[in-house]
């Protein structure tokens, strides 16, 4: 499986960028419909740790939540959450977390202002009680950020204070928008031909 993505992913695909609206947090993504993979680069200017869910609310979403570990190595927790509490690790992730020396990781322009991020590939479709698939087509995301360092660095199931902002999109990731209207090599805050929601959520996070 591993050396699967690593293939998969090094193969041209679509790829589209969102951010928010003053370009403090941005995800890039690359999708091969013949194989059904996507990867993500999400980063921000957060200097605790982002957040990236599938879902429009706490309730029942899927997150990926990473932080700089020891040694600079990115490190990336899958989450669920049920309620507008910590969300709480998954049994079996069905990520791929990406590091500094893959070519995954490199296949991703890097926002020049931005200090946290991390890179992951995985399917479409999963089967799992916990994650969620990714819709082909419109769907709704979820973006967050904090200031504040994770409480156990080196451990992917280290708790995390609130964030420091937060919001929900609805993109389409594997629409071929890439050649018409998103530059992947700026940081400037996108708006694509899709519809895009910016409503906050309060308590995203509940402080520890």
């Amino acid at each position: 499986m591993l050396c699967a993505f690593a293939v998969i992913a090094s193969a041209q695909g679509i790829s589209n960028k969102w951010c928010n609206t003053d370009g403090s947090w941005c995800v890039q993504s690359l999708y091969q419909s013949s194989t059904k993979v996507i990867s993500f680069a999400v980063s921000s200017t957060g200097t605790g740790w982002t957040a990236f869910g599938i879902g429009s609310g706490m309730s029942n979403a899927n997150i990926m939540v990473g932080w700089t570990g020891p040694n600079s190595v990115p490190i990336v927790s899958e989450r669920v959450a049920t309620q507008h509490i910590m969300p709480v690790p998954v049994n079996t992730p069905v990520i791929l977390a990406q590091n500094q020396s893959t070519a995954l990781w490199s296949a991703f322009p890097v926002i020049s202002n931005h200090t946290t991020r991390f890179v992951v590939g995985r399917f479409v479709s999963v089967v799992s009680k916990q994650s969620k698939n990714v819709t082909v087509g419109l769907a709704n995301y979820m973006w967050a950020f904090s200031n504040t360092k994770v409480l156990t660095p080196a451990s992917v199931s280290s708790n995390f204070t609130k964030h420091s902002n937060k919001g929900v999109f609805t993109f389409d990731f594997t629409a071929d928008i890439s050649a018409a209207s998103v530059n992947t090599t700026t940081d400037t805050p996108i708006v694509s031909s899709v519809s895009l929601k910016s409503t906050k959520y309060d308590n995203w996070f509940v402080s520890m």
